[in-house]
């Protein structure tokens, strides 16, 4: 089940944790990419999503050349599934999930 992001809430965590041009952040299951596109874009972060469905990691896509081509990664599949990544976006210093709890609770944030 596909939960879109809203903006404002994920600005403000990453506001919260001072995300910058310095870090990089994953994304577990990106749905349309609006996270790693606001990661890249505001923030000037480097940005790797991962998305199984199609129909969303095109949308991403679409985003992706809007925004900043050079700073994000999409990756069609798993995340548990991927062994290789550009040396430069290996490490995360955060990985952004939807833990599908409660509003309240849905971002998880980890690094």
């Amino acid at each position: 089940m596909y939960l879109a992001s809203s903006l404002d809430s994920v600005c403000r965590v990453f506001d919260a944790i001072d995300l910058c041009s310095m870090h990089t952040i994953h994304d577990w299951g990106c749905g349309d990419g609006r996270v790693v596109a606001l990661a890249a874009a505001a923030f000037g972060a480097r940005a790797v999503g991962w998305e199984r469905d199609q129909q969303l990691l095109a949308v991403g896509q679409e985003l992706q050349s809007e925004v900043s081509e050079e700073r994000i990664t999409l990756i069609k599949g798993s995340f548990l599934s991927v062994t290789l990544l550009p040396a430069d976006r290996a490490t995360p210093d955060v990985v952004f999930y939807f833990d599908g709890g409660s509003y309240a609770s849905r971002y998880t944030v980890m690094g």
